[in-house]
C-alpha cells in the first residue's frame, strides 16, 4: 500500500529498544509541493472554460497567464470541481437511498432525481478515470473502459521499485545524499574485490611438510561443490574491510 515507505532506527536512549521511524513518503518524490499541477479531469467539468476565459488574457505574454491560471485553478478545484472520491461517495449515497424508498412506494419525482444522479455519477466516474490515467501515464488508456484497479495497480508498479534510502559508513555515520551513498557502495564493492598484498612469502623448503596422504589428497584436488562456492560468496561480506558482521 506504501511503496516508497521507509523505516529508520533510531538511537536508544531512554529505553533498550530503538525507536523506529516510519516515513510513508519520501518528499524527493512527493514533487513540487505546493506547485500547479493540471488536472486532465477539470476538462470534463462544464465551467472550466468560463474560468480560462475569465483568467487569460490575449495582450498578455503567454508566460503571465499561465502563472495567473495556475493561481487560480487550485481555488477554484477547490470550491467549485471538488474532490472526486468524495462526490462519487456522496452520489452513490443518494442514489441508493433513493432506491431504497422507491423499493417501497414508486414517485415520479425520485425517479427523475435518480436518473440525474446517475447521469452526475457517469461523469464523476469519467472523471476518476481520467485522474488514475494521468497518475499512472498510460498512453493508451481507451476511454469508456472504467478499470480504474487496474490503472492504480499500474501507478503503485511505477512507483515500486528497489530503492536504497541511506546506507552507514564504516563509523556507523548514517549517509543519505544520493551522491554520497553511491560514493559509499562503490568504494565498498572495490574493497571487497581488491586484491590484497600480503608480501613475498619466504622460499619453501624440502622436508619441512609432512607428506600429505593420498585420500586427503584426492579431497583436495576434488572440484568446488555448488555449497562450498555458495558458502564463498555469502563470507565475501565478511571479509570486506571495515565490516564485522555478516548478513
Amino acid at each position: 500500500m506504501f511503496p516508497e515507505a521507509n523505516v529508520i532506527h533510531q538511537s536508544i536512549i531512554q529505553s533498550d529498544h530503538a525507536p523506529l521511524l516510519i516515513k510513508l513518503f519520501d518528499k524527493k518524490q512527493l514533487g513540487c509541493k505546493g506547485g500547479f499541477r493540471f488536472q486532465a479531469a477539470w476538462l470534463t467539468h462544464e465551467d472550466f472554460p468560463n474560468v480560462i476565459r475569465e483568467e487569460w488574457d490575449t495582450n498578455e505574454p503567454l508566460e503571465d497567464n499561465v502563472v495567473k491560471t495556475a493561481n487560480v485553478l487550485p481555488i477554484w478545484n477547490r470550491t467549485t470541481f471538488g474532490d472526486i472520491y468524495r462526490n462519487k461517495r456522496r452520489l452513490i449515497a443518494r442514489i441508493e437511498g433513493i432506491q431504497k424508498i422507491l423499493n417501497i412506494r414508486p414517485n415520479r419525482g425520485l425517479i427523475k432525481l435518480e436518473k440525474r444522479l446517475r447521469d452526475d455519477l457517469d461523469t464523476v466516474l469519467q472523471q476518476e478515470e481520467l485522474l488514475w490515467c494521468q497518475k499512472s501515464r498510460e498512453e493508451w488508456i481507451i476511454l469508456g473502459d472504467r478499470n480504474t484497479k487496474f490503472y492504480h495497480a499500474s501507478t503503485l508498479a511505477r512507483r515500486s521499485r528497489i530503492r536504497i534510502g541511506s546506507l552507514q559508513d564504516v563509523t556507523g555515520q548514517l549517509i543519505v545524499e544520493e551522491e554520497e551513498t553511491k560514493k559509499l557502495a562503490q568504494n565498498y564493492f572495490t574493497s571487497l574485490f581488491q586484491a590484497t598484498d600480503s608480501g613475498n612469502p619466504p622460499p619453501l623448503q624440502r622436508g619441512l611438510f609432512p607428506k600429505v596422504e593420498d585420500l586427503k589428497l584426492e579431497k583436495i584436488h576434488a572440484p568446488f561443490s555448488a555449497n562450498e562456492i555458495k558458502q564463498a560468496l555469502f563470507d565475501l561480506s565478511c571479509n570486506a574491510r571495515g565490516f564485522d558482521y555478516c548478513n
